[in-house]
This record gives C-alpha cells, structure tokens and sequence, in this order.
C-alpha cells in the first residue's frame, strides 16, 4: 500500500509539476523529511528539480544563495543542527498582497515536549521547543498591523510547549492589544493541558476573547474566573 501511494503521489507531482529545465529554470524544492518514503525520498526521484531543502532551511538558504550566485551550488543541502529561531528575520509582510488574504500566518515556536503517537510534529521540529524572544514576535505583529491585516494565525503546533516564553509572550500582546484597539484577531493551537495552568489561561482569555466581547460581558467574566480581565480604568 506504501509504495502504491508514493507512486501515485509520484505520478500525480511528476504530471501537474512545471518542467522548468524547459524553460532554462533552475528549480529548488523542500523542504522535505529525512525519512525514508517520505516526502524527501519522493522529491529525489522527480527530475524538474535542481536543489533539494533537507529539513529547516533557514541555515542552508543563504548558503544557497551564495553558492548560486558563484554557478557552483550543491544538490542537496541539509542543516547541521536545528537553527535558532531568534536569529529568523523579520517577514516582509509589505510585500503581501493583504487583500488576497482572510489571515496572515507567524510562528513563535517550533517543536512539543509531547510524543503523541499520531504526531509527526516532533518527527519534523524535535522534542525541544525552540522559540523567538517575546520582543521578537511584537515586532512582527506590529508590522502586520501596520501593513493592513486584521487576523493573524500564530501556528506553533503547540502554542505552549514552553510555557515561560508563551507567558512572557502574552505579558506583552495584552497591553499592545488595548493600546490598539485590539487590531489583530489572533489564533493558535495548544495542548488540552493548558486548561491546568489558570495563569496562562486567563492571559489567552484576555488576548483572545476580549476582543470579541463588550466591557461588562469581560467583567462578569473575569469575576467568574476570579480575577480582573479588562483595566479597571477601561470605559
């Protein structure tokens, strides 16, 4: 049945991929798994292509780049190590055409401490979650703000896998969201074991619902949950 499937998934790549050595094109493709029968068994197979992305690409990119530009570039690159998220640049979101979209995507995070059998999210990212600085995320919500869009899909496969970040992380979009009028409708994914960890819980409530609700429905809930989801200032 496995090699049936990659067959047809060979195929169904091999008739609908553009043939961009036709048209004197050098084709990159990735990043793909280093599994066999995966996605990366399937890519190699398949002829369009040039370069082949091994896993994460933010390392072995502007090695590329390089390489390209000197006429001299590799088959296939694979990274040494899991990069660092910090060190990621900023996207140019100005360079999007907001109106084509419902929703931006960013991610904070990659990797789960899980090991969820029908996941192959740590198959993919590792056990070890590894994040962006709390500044670094703010800045680029912001220029999502200033760029024009209104939603914004956070997808980390587990928002919380490194609970201190994501607090720290939430420590800061909650007064940047009442600065600015709530201006992103924010979404994500998390654990179902967030709902034993009140702190974080109450600070997704305050990111995420506030937004949707009216002053006095924040408060009659913020007094269910026993705290204060809304300043006491706020009209």
């Amino acid at each position: 049945a496995g090699r049936q499937q990659q067959g047809l998934i060979d195929d169904r790549i091999g008739r609908h991929a553009p043939q961009p050595r036709e048209l004197g094109i050098r084709a990159v493709a990735g990043p793909a798994l280093e599994r066999k029968g995966d996605m990366a068994a399937i890519l190699t197979n398949l002829e369009p292509h040039d370069v082949l992305f091994v896993d994460e690409a933010e390392e072995t990119w502007p090695q590329f780049l390089v390489d390209f530009q000197a006429g001299d570039w590799r088959r296939e690159y694979r990274p040494t190590n899991k990069p660092d998220l910090t060190s990621s640049p900023t996207p140019r979101f100005d360079l999007v055409p907001v109106e084509r979209y419902h929703a931006m995507t960013i991610q904070f995070a990659r990797g789960c401490p899980f090991n969820c059998e029908f996941c192959d999210i740590i198959v993919i990212y590792g056990r070890k979650p590894r994040v962006k600085e709390p500044e670094q995320l703010l800045a680029e919500l912001d220029d999502m703000r200033h760029t024009g869009f209104h939603s914004a899909f956070i997808v980390d496969d587990n928002f919380i896998g490194n609970r201190k970040k994501a607090k720290a992380l939430l420590e800061l979009i909650i007064p940047w969201m009442e600065e600015h009028n709530y201006p992103l409708r924010l979404t994500t994914e998390a654990s179902i074991d967030l709902a034993d960890q009140p702190e974080l819980m109450i600070r997704v409530l305050r990111v995420v619902i506030a937004a949707k609700l009216n002053k006095s429905d924040i408060r009659v809930l913020g007094e269910m949950l026993g705290t204060t989801l809304v300043r006491q200032d706020s009209p």
